[in-house]
């Protein structure tokens, strides 16, 4: 539609005197001043106080017969050491001495409370039957996750080091990021609403923003720019620069556009379209609900989102709790069923021949983390026989380590001298 039509010439913020005088022309002058008089009165009662840089965690549920959190999270650890066998480990002494160490740090940190929550989250999804990951990332170097069954992943038995997860340097909360099956995902994060309260939990919005050709596509159509114009400017564009690199690549043209390209400049970034992110769950704490600290909304699935992304509701001091969905753990729990077992049951041998073989043949079709052309090369150049060389092949294929795969592979199979630092 046209703009610059009747209906859009007062469409600007306007003076006093000019409200003034286009109230006046419905009601007394007396009414028009109170009437703008008592937009100061609202604007002076809207004052907020937005408490930033604090992690506000929801009350932990300590049984009555532990006096504080940490007292409970001893029990906890030492039912762990027992429930995992690790009292009957020949070096226990090394177990317990990380322990000791790992303790001391979170202790330290006040930390007490996050790992009461997420066990007691993993906990309840598990007595639902919700399948959940062993671990993900950084969280499987901690002892004490895995012995209060947040993780499955015993980190003394393969070298994992907790500094990588938690030092007493680091100032935030460690991430700890759990995979749930997709298909359950949502009954997970009923399951936590309705222990916390429905108005205490809430996931976060994510936005989607203006992309290069986006917006000279948009702007060109709002602006009725020749479409010849618009595909110019396209074919004169870096994408990783944006919009102003038109300026610099092309500088005839953009001086003949100067005015489209600089709207497309200006807008491009800006938020477009609102989502949900795919993890994280917030738990508002220090006994306020979510409005307290985030403006929220319903979303298509009529869940609860904050209006804030995920690191912006951080900021407010909300705690995010990273509840991943996976549809490989729905494919498990579905094979383990039909072999006749539930997910919780299902206990694959991690020293299996024929599997090994199999992605060192390259059949790594819905392996996960393997699927891709590269990860499949990655296998079958490695051949892994054992779950150390398998988390090889799975490091190899990040963008940073990439150039370690050849000789990796070369210096096992003898084609290449190791050498060792």
């Amino acid at each position: 539609q046209d703009r610059d039509t009747e209906s859009y010439k007062d469409c600007y913020v306007q003076t006093y005197d000019e409200m003034l005088s286009i109230l006046q022309a419905s009601i007394s002058r007396e009414q028009a001043v109170a009437a703008l008089e008592n937009t100061n009165i609202v604007a002076d009662k809207c004052n907020v106080e937005i408490d930033l840089g604090h992690s506000y965690l929801p009350a932990v549920d300590v049984p009555p017969e532990f006096k504080d959190e940490t007292e409970y999270m001893k029990s906890c650890i030492k039912e762990g050491i027992i429930r995992r066998g690790i009292n009957k480990k020949s070096n226990y002494k090394e177990y317990a001495a990380r322990v000791k160490f790992e303790f001391n740090v979170i202790c330290t940190k006040g930390f007490q409370g996050y790992f009461l929550i997420l066990k007691d989250l993993i906990n309840r999804a598990k007595e639902r039957g919700i399948p959940i990951g062993p671990g993900r990332g950084s969280a499987g170097n901690c002892l004490i996750t895995f012995l209060m069954g947040i993780t499955d992943i015993d980190p003394v038995l393969y070298g994992l080091d907790f500094s990588r997860f938690l030092t007493i340097q680091r100032t935030d909360l460690p991430d700890v990021d759990s995979d749930v099956s997709t298909s359950r995902r949502s009954e997970f994060i009923d399951l936590i609403a309705d222990y916390y309260g429905q108005e205490y939990v809430a996931q976060n919005a994510t936005f989607g923003t203006l992309a290069s050709k986006e917006c000279l596509d948009s702007v060109g159509r709002v602006m009725k720019i020749d479409r010849v114009i618009v595909d110019e400017a396209k074919k004169n564009l870096s994408e990783i620069e944006g919009v102003k690199s038109i300026a610099r690549l092309n500088k005839s043209f953009y001086e003949k556009n100067k005015t489209y390209i600089d709207m497309c400049a200006r807008i491009e970034g800006l938020p477009r379209s609102e989502g949900c992110h795919a993890g994280a769950v917030c738990i508002a704490g220090n006994h306020k609900p979510m409005v307290e600290y985030a403006p929220v909304r319903y979303n298509k699935d009529n869940k609860i989102t904050t209006q804030f992304e995920m690191h912006d509701a951080q900021a407010v001091s909300l705690v995010k709790f990273d509840m991943l969905g996976l549809g490989t753990l729905d494919v498990i729990a579905d094979a383990a069923k039909l072999a006749g077992f539930d997910y919780y049951s299902f206990n694959p041998p991690l020293d299996d021949k024929e599997t090994y073989d199999m992605v060192s043949a390259g059949d790594t079709s819905t392996v996960f983390q393997a699927e891709s052309g590269f990860m499949t090369n990655v296998f079958k150049l490695i051949k892994p026989q054992n779950i150390e060389e398998w988390s090889a092949c799975i490091a190899i294929g990040r963008p940073d380590t990439i150039k370690y795969l050849e000789p990796y592979y070369k210096r096992k199979f003898g084609m290449e001298e190791i050498t060792y630092i």
